[in-house]
């Protein structure tokens, strides 16, 4: 068995994995590591088991005391890098919104992250910024669902956002789900801080899938042990069905629920 470190950056959701290259590394381990061309600070979030003996990237050590100040430093560098780049950016009424900044641990690239809603020229501010910080410099436009990540807010369940806890690559998510989940297609409901379709909305749809196969359609009309009668609402978690049976008189009409399993699905 080959074991696989899990590595998260600074700034980065997504979590790497690596070989500990003979190091005894645990949970919370400080460690360096060559992360996109280039040295940095990770923590080891997970160590993990494997059968199959794959390829990886080496953790190159552990974070000595003086890699630790050295990464705190880039924090507060980071910081004042971000006042400089929106300085500039309002300088030359560049339209972009900048979100964060990404130093690397060698202090050999600066990562600027914004949102735009185009593409932008920003070639000026490049050279700019090349010029005060003697770096690399690399600019890194976001979408709006990355942008409500960077920015750390509260869902409408009163939690922080999924995509800034755990959520590594966003799924696609469509108002079919909300559909097929019985919620209401307010969007007010059903958007995230970001705008789009709740991310959540993908959690248990397989589930919902399943579930669905047996639910009759709603104004279909079905055989209960009552009588054939017209679907009036589906609960799909619950498995039942409010069957509405219609008399000859308003006051004779009978709403009754039944399992789905003492209902029948009659042609149309």
């Amino acid at each position: 068995m080959k074991k696989i470190v899990g590595v998260k950056f600074d700034n980065v959701k997504q979590i790497f994995c690596y070989d500990p290259n003979g190091l005894r590394v645990y949970k919370n381990s400080h460690v360096i590591a060559r992360h996109d061309g280039n040295l940095d600070f990770g923590t080891v979030v997970n160590i993990r088991e494997y059968e199959k003996n794959i390829e990886l990237p080496k953790l190159i050590r552990f974070a000595s005391f003086s890699d630790r100040k050295k990464n705190e430093a880039n924090k507060k560098f980071e910081r004042e890098a971000l006042k400089i780049c929106k300085d500039l950016i309002k300088k030359y009424a560049i339209n972009m919104k900048l979100i964060s900044t990404k130093v690397t641990f060698d202090a050999a690239k600066i990562i600027f992250y914004f949102v735009a809603d185009k593409r932008i020229d920003f070639r000026l501010l490049v050279k700019e910024l090349s010029k005060i910080f003697k770096a690399k410099i690399e600019m890194k436009q976001l979408g709006v669902r990355d942008e409500a990540r960077y920015i750390c807010s509260m869902g409408i369940c009163g939690r922080s956002l999924c995509c800034n806890r755990f959520v590594k690559e966003f799924d696609t998510v469509s108002i079919k789900m909300a559909k097929d989940q019985g919620v209401s297609l307010s969007p007010m409901k059903i958007s995230g801080s970001c705008g789009r379709l709740l991310c959540c909305l993908k959690y248990e749809q397989d589930v919902y899938e399943e579930l669905n196969k047996n639910i009759p359609q709603v104004n279909s009309m079905v055989k209960t042990p009552d009588g054939v009668g017209k679907v009036l609402i589906t609960n799909v978690l619950l498995q039942t069905v409010k069957v509405v049976f219609i008399g000859e008189n308003p006051a004779d009409t009978v709403i009754k629920i039944y399992p789905i399993e003492q209902v029948e699905s009659l042609p149309e």
